[in-house]
């Protein structure tokens, strides 16, 4: 099978499940998906040169001693401006697992340019679909490890689980999580700790809801970042993992698993594998919440259920 470019900067033959990075038109060493152990995206903020670091250092210094003009701090207060709209490298890091080559970088930018910029827009792009790449080829690796190392057993008759009550700490850890991500508000969390609290049992915040059997991975609903991360494609109007990786300042895997979820619940679409169009957003940020809230009421209405059945 033909190798194919993934932007600018990777080739991938899927084949032979082989990708090496490509550098001013040339491929270098080639490794295997099963070599990839992690990934994350870097990106340098702009730097000052040596005179406007000192000059910054002479306006601290007259700062102090009250003689420091108005003008000096307009100028560094620009310029701090300026340093934080300007990118100055940007890169992957990727981590492999082999002796002779443990790190692998990808670079897109390497001198300083404007965030506002083609150049930059551009670098990104090419930036994010490498990331979706990554992850695709780690995926697949992880499969065939995990079919590669099942053994095969006899059906036998399947013993229930026991079943383990709720206890009244935990709902109350998951009140606050939807809490902390904004998923409730301060006045409902409040009534629902009060009717926790009363009736020392777990309680049910919305009606039942079939969304959540759609879910590969019910339990993702619980992280703290869930509802923030919903808002944020929603006032960003971008659903992607790098976009949210830099919004809410996570892991890139973690951004993934989020955007992932949302996918399942049917808030955005899927994402083509090698394309730079970020997801479509199919809802507004109310239903996609109440979805949300749907499926986390749907979450708890199985755990009263466990509990009913173990008194």
């Amino acid at each position: 099978m033909v190798a194919k470019m993934v932007g600018t900067h990777l080739k991938i033959d899927e084949g032979a499940k082989r990708w090496c990075v490509v550098s001013n038109g040339y491929s270098g060493h080639s490794y295997k998906y099963s070599d990839i152990v992690s990934f994350e995206l870097l990106e340098g903020v702009g730097k000052q040169t040596l005179g406007t670091t000192l000059m910054g250092a002479g306006t601290a210094i007259r700062a102090l001693m009250g003689g420091a003009s108005n003008l000096d701090l307009m100028r560094q207060a620009s310029l701090e401006e300026r340093n934080r709209n300007e990118c100055s490298s940007l890169r992957v890091k990727i981590v492999l697992n082999n002796l002779q080559s443990p790190t692998v970088y990808i670079d897109f930018i390497k001198s300083q340019c404007s965030k506002s910029s083609n150049t930059y827009r551009a670098a990104f792009n090419n930036a994010q679909q490498c990331l979706s790449a990554l992850q695709v080829m780690k995926n697949i690796a992880d499969s065939d490890k995990a079919q590669a190392t099942s053994v095969p057993v006899p059906p036998v008759q399947a013993t229930p689980a026991p079943l383990v009550a709720v206890s009244v700490a935990d709902e109350l850890l998951k009140l606050k999580s939807l809490l902390d991500s904004g998923v409730l508000t301060a006045d409902e969390f409040n009534n629902l700790k009060e009717e926790l609290l009363k009736h020392k049992r777990p309680i049910s915040i919305l009606k039942d809801s079939p969304k959540l059997n759609e879910a590969r991975d019910p339990g993702a609903i619980w992280d703290p970042q869930m509802g923030k991360a919903i808002k944020a494609v929603m006032d960003t109007g971008i659903a992607s993992a790098s976009d949210l990786q830099r919004y809410l300042d996570i892991g890139y895997p973690r951004a993934e698993r989020l955007i992932e979820v949302m996918e399942q619940l049917g808030i955005v679409g899927p994402q083509t594998f090698n394309s730079s169009k970020p997801r479509d957003i199919l809802m507004n940020e109310k239903r996609a919440l109440n979805i949300l809230w749907d499926a986390l009421d749907q979450q708890i209405a199985l755990e009263e259920r466990a509990q009913r059945e173990v008194e």
